[in-house]
């Protein structure tokens, strides 16, 4: 496989170059060039009888209600004048804009052809700018230039007024002798020149929107890269795709400084826009960021960032599917307030990009909740009442569609449908299914089961198999070749799609999850051992993740797949481990591969290079023989424990307890496994175990591999 085999969007035509081509739509633009005259001026033949001089009349200028819309004046055709838009817009999916007659001698086309030579002048100045401050500083021994922006040092020979910031001053302000009022990228201090924003979306697209589909690539660069000025939402929206994408790109212009410096500008723009206001606008940026905070670090931080964009889909009310909307003046400050702070969608493609909002903050939400393991989720799984969004291409062309709504039936073990219309699906689709199964997951294995209860035990093994159950079905539902997770990376070409190998590590980590509880218990009793099922299908899983990224590598597209897929490397790499401690085996090599896999996604998303260096560690004090993978999960079974206690009353005191980073390597490690979770017995029997006396059991994981033929779990041999 070969990275063309890759699929990625395809870049659009530069804009620029788009607005200087004719479509054949009609001739040059004439007005305000004399257009429209009478032709009523008199000739010789209509003077007067008597001879007497009259002066000439002059023609009269026809005057139009408006004037062409703003992208066929910079495109130099006709416009047909429609309402709301002109046909060329309407055609073309293009926001028209229909602004006053402007004044002889301030022509918009005019000031868009000086406004494209001060951004090349500016780009210029900006490079020479850069070069002169190297060139001063190595003949000084100084340093090299602060970052764009930052403020000026003083030299070895006191002080004096950097050349870099005398190049700051916008060139464009100086040229068109005014500050402009609405936000233009010429004028813009705060991010990098327009070529490099430019690429920086672009790179957006490539990387990020593939698997986080929120944004319409053609709406999004006419909004940027148009002839009308920018919003203050469209402003804080690029100032997220700037700092989302700053990672990917490899301009010479973009030092790590500069880089850093950019990031912080627009990371603080985003939060204070967010913070500020509850709105649709406000949520898109605050969940790009949500995504470059996860792709750093999943901790405390991008936690947060996460909870506020959460919190904006519930007061937006965007988990279901309104239909009723109430607006007013004067917004009472009032309980009211609540219905009153959304607006209605204004089109098809609106209502979707709100969909798709929500089911991406619900995705996020389940990565990050999941893999720490002590959190609740974030949105309710009842109260996702949203039909699911449709596939991409449907969704950039406007066209409205029936996707498909269902819900969990406790009764059934399964979901049922509402609404089922799979031919308009696409992977994201079926990404927000495998998370809600995820989910369903999650919640089973965080409620507690009696082990000295043979009806509880009854319902536990009811609940594993239904969920089972829906792993299956989902699988088998994706389209055509999508549905052989083991056989996608030799299917055909065209279906080598990076968003839809982060859906199938997705179906990994959802199996891993499931079956990693009975496979690898941390507790066992008579009636709980390993499962023989259960342990092949957790490395099943694990062997087919190991092939699709491999499958990834060979065709150098690792930088295509963004934390998700990251994750799921975490969770096939951990699995390994807690097999080795369970079975008291040397861990399985492919442990380095995946950690390989991890360094290189790290190269863009740091948070992969904190799970690789984390295994790492841990592989290499086993390996040493420093201690062996079952102390390891034992200790951090311990540690778990400990952490658990709380105080009966605040007058207890409180204490410290200092661990290693082996210690804490090994609870990152094995807590994703502390599995099942052990309830109070209703009653004491006789028994004189732990489990009979309503004790949790000791750790006990290990015991060699389990016996095919006497699976509790019941499965037949056969299945696989």
């Amino acid at each position: 496989m070969t990275a063309s085999q890759i699929q990625t969007p395809v870049p659009e035509d530069d804009i620029a170059s788009t607005l200087s081509h004719d479509d054949g739509d009609g001739e040059g633009e004439d007005e305000g060039e004399g257009g429209g005259f009478s032709s009523e001026e008199p000739t010789s033949a209509s003077a007067p009888a008597n001879g007497s001089a009259q002066p000439p009349r002059k023609r009269k200028r026809v005057k139009y209600d408006k004037t062409s819309c703003e992208l066929c004046k910079a495109r130099k055709v006709k416009c047909d004048r429609a309402e709301p838009a002109c046909s060329w817009c309407a055609r073309h999916n293009r926001t028209c804009v229909y602004l006053e007659r402007q004044k002889p001698g301030s022509r918009v086309g005019f000031s868009l052809e000086l406004e494209a030579k001060v951004n090349k002048i500016d780009a210029l100045l900006q490079a020479l700018g850069r070069r002169v401050e190297d060139h001063i500083a190595s003949d000084h021994g100084g340093t090299p230039s602060a970052p764009f922006g930052a403020p000026a040092s003083s030299s070895a020979g006191g002080d004096r007024t950097s050349v870099q910031s005398l190049l700051n001053l916008s060139a464009s302000d100086a040229a068109l002798g005014q500050q402009r009022v609405p936000y233009s990228l010429s004028s813009s201090r705060d991010l990098p020149p327009h070529d490099i924003v430019y690429a920086l979306v672009d790179l957006y697209f490539k990387h990020c929107n593939t698997w986080c589909p929120i944004l319409d690539r053609k709406t999004t660069f006419g909004t940027f890269f148009g002839s009308t000025s920018l919003g203050e939402a469209d402003r804080v929206l690029l100032h997220s795709i700037v700092a989302t994408t700053l990672r990917f790109s490899q301009d010479p212009r973009l030092s790590p400084a500069l880089k850093a410096h950019y990031h912080a500008i627009s990371k603080q723009t985003v939060q204070v826009y967010a913070l500020d206001r509850v709105s649709v606008e406000a949520l898109r940026p605050l969940v790009i960021l949500c995504l470059d905070e996860l792709g750093t670090s999943n901790g405390p931080r991008a936690w947060n960032l996460l909870a506020i964009a959460a919190q904006n889909v519930r007061q937006l009310d965007l988990c279901q599917e309104s239909s009723v909307f109430l607006s007013a003046g004067d917004i009472p400050q009032a309980g009211s307030l609540r219905r009153v702070v959304s607006a209605p969608p204004d089109s098809w493609i609106e209502d979707e990009g709100r969909r798709r909002l929500c089911w991406m903050v619900y995705l996020l939400d389940r990565y990050a909740t999941i893999s720490t393991t002590a959190f609740d989720f974030l949105l309710d799984d009842a109260k996702m009442k949203r039909c699911l969004p449709c596939s991409y291409d449907l969704f950039s062309r406007n066209v409205p569609v029936e996707t498909r709504s269902w819900s969990w039936s406790e009764e059934l073990g399964a979901a049922t449908y509402e609404l089922d219309h799979p031919a308009h699906l696409g992977s994201f689709s079926y990404h927000c299914e495998i998370l809600r199964i995820a989910s369903r997951v999650h919640a089973f294995l965080r409620d507690p089961v009696d082990l000295t209860s043979s009806a509880a035990m009854s319902r536990w093994r009811n609940t594993y198999r239904s969920l089972d159950r829906a792993l299956d079905v989902w699988l088998q539902s994706l389209p055509s070749e999508y549905s052989k997770i083991s056989a996608l990376c030799h299917s055909d070409p065209a279906s080598r799609v990076a968003n839809w190998f982060i859906l199938h590590s997705a179906f990994v980590a959802a199996v891993v999850r499931l079956h990693s509880t009975a496979a690898y218990p941390i507790v066992r009793s008579d009636v709980f051992v390993p499962s023989h099922y259960a342990m092949q299908r957790c490395l099943s899983a694990v062997k087919s993740l190991g092939d699709i990224a491999q499958d990834v590598l060979d065709a150098n597209a690792i930088d295509l797949l963004g934390p998700p897929f990251a994750f799921s490397l975490w969770v096939a790499g951990r699995l390994l481990l807690v097999h080795a401690a369970t079975v008291e085996c040397p861990v399985d090599p492919r442990i380095d591969f995946f950690i390989a896999t991890l360094q290189h996604v790290g190269r863009y998303w740091e948070v992969a290079n904190n799970y690789a260096d984390i295994l790492a560690r841990v592989v290499l004090r086993g390996r040493q023989g420093d201690v062996s993978f079952t102390a390891m999960r034992k200790s951090a079974h311990d540690l778990v424990s400990l952490t658990a206690s709380t105080r009966k009353s605040g007058a207890e005191p409180t204490s410290t307890q200092p661990k290693s980073l082996g210690e804490l390597d090994a609870l990152d490690v094995f807590e994703f496994f502390h599995y099942p979770k052990i309830a109070e017995p209703a009653s004491v029997g006789s028994q004189t175990n732990d489990v009979g006396l309503g004790r949790e059991p000791s750790c006990n994981a290990t015991g060699g591999p389990p016996d095919a033929e006497s699976d509790w779990l019941g499965y037949s041999l056969q299945r696989t």
